[in-house]
C-alpha cells in the first residue's frame, strides 16, 4: 500500500530487521510540536507466545507473529510462521491460533496442510489479521492449494464457534453464491466480527466493473465488501459499479492489503473504496499488476446500518489535517459510537517536518461527528522521546475512544519504535524501544517480519501496532533487543 500489501517475507524478522535498521538514517532536520502527554498509566506485560515455541500439532512459530483480534475478555488471535524446527528455513506455511485468556496454551484454528472445511487444503497464506469478538467466536481468511494469482483468488472465509470447537465456511471459493450472481472467486486480507456475528470480509467477484488500469488486461475480477451474518446470509455492503457518493460509481473496496473494512455493533461498516477515473495507483515505485494483486488508491466512507447510506469520510486528494495532501486512506477502525481511526498515506510532509523523512509518509487520524483530527503526524515529538517518522500500518480504537498505534521514531538520528495510546488530544506511551520488561527482556523494535507492495526505499522501517479492547489492553509483538527473540505480548493498563 501506498497500496501497502502485507505479503509475507520468509525472513528470519529478528535478524532482517536489525541488519535494516542500521542501514536507516532518517533524521528530522526541524523537530515538531511535541503532542499532548495524557495522565500517566503504568502497564504490565504478560508474553503469550515467543518465536521457538511448539504449536499443538508439534510445529515451532517462526520469523513473525501477526496480531488479529483481541476481545473484551482478553482473548486474542493471531498469524503466525510454522517450521518443521525453529530454523527459518523449515517454513512450510503459516497458521492461525486462538488464545483463551487466562490459559496457559492456543487453540490452532487453521495451519498449512490443513483440510479446508467446505473442501479443499489450507495453503501457505492466510490473508491477516483474523478476528475474535467477546464470546471467543472468531474469523479467519486462508487461502487453499493450489496458489492462485492475483492474490487472494482461491481462498475462503471461516468461522469458528468458541462453544462447539468447530470450524465452518462462510465462502468456499469458487462454489458459494455472491450476492449479485456468479460465485465468489476469492477472499482479500482481513476479517472483521462483532458480537452479533455479523462478519465483514473483502470478496473478489466476477465483474466487468473493476479496476481498469491503461496498458493493463483487464482480469475480469473486483474487490467488494460483503457481510454475512450469523445464519450464513451474505449481503454487499459495497460491489464494484455502485454509486458513489458526490457522484460517480466504485470500482474497488475492501483491502489488498492493509486493512480495508470494520464493522461496529449497530452494524455500521466503514471501508476504504475507490471510485472509477480517480488516480489508481502511484507510478513509482510500481505497483503490481491487477494480475498479481487487485489494489487502488482508496478512501474512507461509512455505510450506515439504519439508513444504508454511503457517507464521504476523508478522500484521496483533500488536504489532511495538520498539513500535507492524503493519498489514500488505509486500516479504518469503528467503535459503537461511530468514532473512526485510521491510517493516511500523505504527501507533502506537514510544513514543519524539513525535509520529509521517507516517500509518502503514514499519518494517523480520528474521526468523529464527521469530524477529522491528526492523532500523530511526521515530525511530532513523541512521550518518552524521539520524534515521529511513519505509523505502521494498523492502528485501532475502543469504545472510550482510546486510539492504539505503532511509530517509527527518529531519536537522533537512531531509528526506534514506541507503541501510543492517544485519548482526548492526548498521547501516552505504551512501550518503546528501551523498555525493560522484567522476566521478559528489553524491547527492541515493533516488528512483524511483513513485506510492503510495491517495496518502500531501502531502510525504511514500518512498525506494527495492535488492537486495543475497552478495557485498554492492547496486543503486540516485539523483538527483543538481542535481535532475534521475537514475542507476543499482551499490555494491561493500571491507573
Amino acid at each position: 500500500m501506498n497500496k501497502k500489501a502485507t505479503l509475507k517475507t520468509r525472513q528470519s524478522s529478528g535478524c532482517s530487521l536489525i541488519g535494516t535498521l542500521l542501514a536507516i538514517a532518517l533524521l528530522l532536520t526541524i523537530s515538531g510540536p511535541a503532542l499532548p502527554q495524557a495522565p500517566h498509566v503504568s502497564y504490565s506485560f504478560a508474553k503469550l507466545e515467543t518465536l521457538g515455541d511448539k504449536t499443538p500439532s508439534h510445529f515451532y512459530h517462526i520469523n513473525d507473529f501477526e496480531p488479529g483480534g483481541l476481545n473484551n475478555r482478553g482473548d486474542v488471535i493471531y498469524g503466525t510462521d510454522l517450521g518443521t524446527s525453529t530454523d527459518p528455513a523449515t517454513f512450510f506455511g503459516e497458521g492461525v491460533f486462538l488464545r483463551p485468556s487466562g490459559e496457559t496454551s492456543e487453540l490452532e484454528l487453521a495451519i498449512a496442510g490443513g483440510i479446508a472445511p467446505g473442501g479443499g487444503t489450507f495453503s501457505s497464506l492466510i490473508l491477516s489479521p483474523a478476528a475474535v469478538n467477546d464470546s471467543g467466536d472468531a474469523a479467519l481468511a486462508f487461502a487453499l492449494s493450489p496458489s492462485m494469482s492475483p492474490v487472494g483468488v482461491n481462498a475462503g472465509v471461516y468461522r469458528y464457534t468458541f462453544n462447539k470447537h468447530v470450524l465452518t465456511p462462510v465462502v468456499v471459493p469458487f462454489s458459494t453464491d455472491a450476492p449479485a450472481g456468479g460465485k465468489f472467486q476469492g477472499v482479500a486480507f482481513e476479517t472483521w466480527l462483532n458480537n452479533r456475528g455479523d462478519l465483514v470480509f473483502s470478496g473478489i467477484v466476477q465483474t466487468d466493473k473493476g479496476v481498469h488500469l491503461p496498458g493493463e488486461a483487464y482480469i475480469g475480477l473486483g474487490v467488494g465488501v460483503f457481510k454475512a451474518d450469523a445464519r450464513g446470509h451474505i449481503t454487499s455492503i459495497v460491489s464494484p459499479g455502485d454509486r458513489a457518493p458526490g457522484g460517480g460509481s466504485f470500482d474497488f473496496a475492501g483491502t489488498s492489503g492493509a486493512g480495508g473494512a470494520s464493522i461496529n455493533e449497530a452494524g455500521d461498516v466503514a471501508f476504504i473504496a475507490h471510485v472509477a477515473g480517480e488516480e489508481s495507483k502511484f507510478p513509482n515505485p510500481p505497483f503490481p499488476e491487477q494480475g498479481q494483486l487487485i489494489s487502488a488508491l482508496g478512501s474512507l466512507y461509512v455505510k450506515d446500518a439504519s439508513h444504508g447510506n454511503i457517507i464521504s469520510i476523508a478522500h484521496a486528494g483533500d488536504h489532511a489535517p495538520g498539513g500535507g495532501i492524503f493519498n489514500e486512506i488505509i486500516s479504518p477502525v469503528i467503535n459503537d459510537s461511530g468514532d473512526i481511526a485510521f491510517v493516511g498515506d500523505i504527501t507533502p510532509c506537514p510544513p514543519h517536518t524539513s525535509p520529509c523523512p521517507i516517500n509518502n509518509p503514514l499519518a494517523v487520524y480520528f474521526n468523529s461527528g464527521h469530524t477529522t483530527q491528526a492523532v500523530a503526524l511526521p515530525g511530532d515529538s513523541m512521550p518518552g522521546g524521539g520524534k515521529f517518522v511513519t505509523s505502521g500500518f494498523g492502528t485501532y480504537v475502543n469504545n472510550a475512544g482510546e486510539v492504539a498505534f505503532a511509530a517509527a521514531l527518529d531519536r537522533n538520528g537512531v531509528v526506534e519504535s514506541g507503541l501510543y495510546v492517544w485519548s482526548r488530544g492526548s498521547v501516552r506511551l505504551v512501550a518503546r524501544t528501551g523498555t525493560v520488561i522484567p522476566g521478559i527482556g528489553t524491547i527492541g523494535q515493533l516488528s512483524t517480519g511483513v513485506a510492503i507492495i510495491p517495496p518502500p526505499p531501502p531502510g525504511t522501517f514500518y512498525p506494527a501496532g495492535g488492537p486495543i479492547n475497552n478495557r485498554g489492553q492492547i496486543l503486540f509483538g516485539a523483538t527483543l533487543s538481542d535481535g532475534k527473540t521475537g514475542v507476543l505480548l499482551l499490555a494491561t493498563p493500571h491507573d
